[in-house]
């Protein structure tokens, strides 16, 4: 078909009506071009359709060989002398399963702009239609519903640095995780809180100090405090009988250096009660007392006790060092 130009003029309304008898159901309004080439459409049903003949929604932009399907701009935007701004959605290729991009961009797509939502007020929801605070994101299949990495990051490589959220399970009542890894999701890294100053509090919104837990902590390894980094580790050991008739015994695979302990503090359950004493080398002659040498060759801690511990009693060594 040959180029034509006839034009349409009117100084009123223009009405177009591709099925003025309602006798169908299918009837459109096509734009095409050259050959006949389908470019828009508007059905009978209100839906708009370009680039497609069979838009689902009120309109659908569908993509020919480029991937970004839609591209809104100011007035003045130019890509030539770097004006104006644009918004756009992209895809990561023309076709096939890929990703969605949203961006933002001005200077005439020569600098990446400011992505807003709701700037008015609301909420966003990321998986879900009921957003609770003003960002909600919530999983579906997967068990990580956040993820945030150095520009670099790639697993496939070992590059750059991750941090995520991450549940013990997609669904149910299950454990958060905080993570940083680093080296491409490889290794774990540091995870640090309030760098440049504040306190953190751990089931209490007013701490008192850089660190409170309003609870009990466990902690498996050494815990250190004070100036020097004072830790503590505890050893334990349930007596047999032959230990009671000699009243001493030994724990064994101890693995603190001898020159970096700073004290011990022993005790043990005899008759269902504890009894505990400091450290000392002056026995006396009372009969609840623990006195704790450390062998630092041998890697061994022996325990002297008095007459009142029994087999099966279960005796205590607290050793302080740096």
């Amino acid at each position: 078909m040959s180029d034509q130009y006839n034009p349409v003029l009117s100084n009123g309304d223009v009405q177009i009506d591709c099925d003025n008898d309602a006798s169908s159901s299918s009837n459109v309004i096509k734009f095409t071009h050259d050959s006949g080439t389908e470019l828009v459409r508007i059905q009978e049903d209100g839906k708009v359709g370009i680039g497609t003949a069979s838009p689902y929604g009120r309109l659908r932009v569908q993509s020919g060989s480029e991937a970004t399907p839609l591209e809104l701009t100011t007035s003045d935007f130019n890509s030539g002398t770097n004006v104006g701004s644009l918004f756009h959605v992209e895809f990561g290729a023309a076709t096939g399963n890929t990703y969605t991009k949203l961006a933002a961009v001005n200077n005439g797509w020569s600098q990446w702009s400011n992505l807003i939502l709701q700037s008015g007020g609301g909420s966003v929801g990321i998986g879900t239609t009921s957003p609770y605070g003003t960002l909600r994101v919530q999983g579906s299949s997967t068990a990580t519903p956040l993820e945030l990495t150095t520009s670099d990051f790639n697993s496939g490589t070992n590059t750059g640095s991750l941090f995520h959220v991450l549940f013990g399970a997609s669904t149910g009542n299950t454990y958060t995780e905080l993570g940083a890894l680093n080296t491409g999701w490889s290794a774990w890294s540091d995870l640090i809180l309030q760098s440049g100053g504040g306190k953190v509090g751990i089931g209490t919104t007013s701490p008192a100090e850089k660190l409170e837990v309003n609870g009990n902590i466990k902690a498996s390894g050494a815990v250190a405090a004070g100036n020097e980094g004072l830790k503590w580790k505890v050893y334990s050991h349930t007596l047999t009988s032959n230990e009671v008739t000699n009243k001493y015994c030994e724990i064994s695979n101890v693995t603190i250096e001898n020159e970096n302990v700073r004290g011990m503090l022993c005790g043990g359950n005899s008759d269902g009660q504890y009894h505990f004493v400091a450290y000392t080398q002056d026995y006396g002659t009372a009969r609840y007392w623990i006195s704790a040498d450390l062998n630092d060759n041998a890697d061994i801690i022996t325990l002297y006790f008095g007459s009142s511990f029994v087999s099966g009693a279960v005796l205590y060594v607290i050793v302080f060092y740096v």
